[in-house]
């Protein structure tokens, strides 16, 4: 079975020490946001450094516990004429990827659980702005 770290550039961030990857601190009403729905203890979220995910260049931010990332988001701004066709393409380039099936979840996103983690990708508006989100967890 294929590696969580395998979905994208960001993957590659799991499980390294969050000094190992560029990041700088989240404002607090963000990290409030995040963390909020986060049920682990003693995580803590930053801003990454920008990727390029299906060709187009992508927002990211880190969660880690214990100084070691735990979580990677990737965040892409889409024009909501494309927003449909954005979400088939990387739905299929995860599935391919990580070649399970992905499970349909709430909020009409999509999940893929593998050996050392989960990917779910989702799209949603926000602040009149249309985005692309993929979270990748690592098995903690």
């Amino acid at each position: 079975m294929t590696s969580i770290k395998s979905v994208c550039e960001a993957g590659q961030w799991l499980g390294q020490p969050l000094s190992s990857v560029r990041h700088t601190k989240i404002s607090w009403l963000q990290k409030r946001l995040i963390l909020r729905r986060s049920k682990l203890k003693g995580e803590d979220v930053h801003n990454g450094p920008p990727i390029y995910w299906l060709g187009d260049r992508c927002e990211t931010m880190v969660g880690s516990i214990n100084g070691t990332v735990h979580k990677v988001i990737v965040v892409a701004n889409v024009v909501p004429y494309f927003a449909e066709n954005l979400f088939s393409d990387a739905l299929a380039e995860i599935t391919k990827t990580l070649d399970v099936p992905c499970n349909p979840m709430p909020g009409g996103s999509m999940g893929w659980t593998v050996s050392d983690g989960h990917a779910v990708l989702g799209s949603h508006t926000a602040i009149g702005e249309h985005k692309l989100s993929l979270i990748l967890t690592l098995n903690v």
